[in-house]
């Protein structure tokens, strides 16, 4: 059986490709979409998979909810119809620290989690279905995503890009995370995946604010 990556032209998904066996599968959004069953179900029933690794999500916060359909048809009903299409596999399912309200020190994988935006309560839509109803399953809470990325899009890559451009970029000192290498996330989700069974468990590199993120990535482009 193979390994199977949604999202595999993502930032995470990057990494996740380079961090499994070579025995993997990533079909790009046209091959495999997740705004349509028929797509969901057409692909996942070539053949059975060992592990499946969730890594595409509508995550545009603002898009979210200019458009909830569409989050709720790809963060909440396309997890839904994966698990119930591909039942054998084990589900390696990548949520958000947007299932909590935002306050500060809630960001614990023990803390309730309280959505107060469209993204967040579908994600956390998912989490709860695989937790009732999948036997096999992982729930990895994560933020921040950062590491070398051809489209750069990742905060500290658009950081980059402004100071080249001579473009001093505006950012919030009161905006708190928990920033993530995702080559680590990558590293470790793999290992989750060959030795853990049920549960949930949030991966991170520690707190920070994308002012101190931005101070640090505007030192270092001057040393460079």
């Amino acid at each position: 059986m193979s390994i199977l990556i949604i999202g595999g032209s993502g930032l995470l998904g990057h990494y996740l490709k380079r961090s499994v066996s070579s025995d993997y599968e990533a079909p790009t959004s046209t091959e495999l979409d997740l705004l349509s069953y028929n797509s969901i179900s057409s692909y996942l029933k070539r053949r059975e998979y060992k592990v499946i690794y969730i890594a595409a999500a509508l995550t545009n916060v603002d898009e979210c909810e200019r458009d909830p359909d569409k989050s709720f048809a790809i963060n909440c009903k396309a997890v839904k119809y994966i698990r119930e299409l591909a039942p054998k596999a084990k589900i390696i399912y990548y949520s958000t620290d947007y299932v909590f309200d935002g306050e500060p020190g809630k960001f614990s994988k023990i803390e309730m989690p309280n959505p107060i935006n469209t993204y967040g309560r579908h994600k956390l839509c998912s989490e709860s279905y695989l937790q009732t109803y999948s036997q096999d399953h992982i729930i990895i809470r994560t933020s921040w995503l950062f590491g070398l990325d051809e489209k750069q899009l990742n905060f500290p890559m658009q950081i980059i890009n402004r100071l080249k451009n001579n473009i001093n970029p505006v950012v919030n000192p009161t905006h708190f995370g928990t920033p993530t290498y995702a080559g680590d996330l990558a590293e470790k989700s793999v290992a989750i995946a060959r030795n853990a069974t049920n549960g949930l468990d949030r991966i991170s590199n520690g707190f920070g604010s994308i002012y101190g993120i931005h101070n640090i990535v505007s030192s270092v482009k001057k040393i460079s």
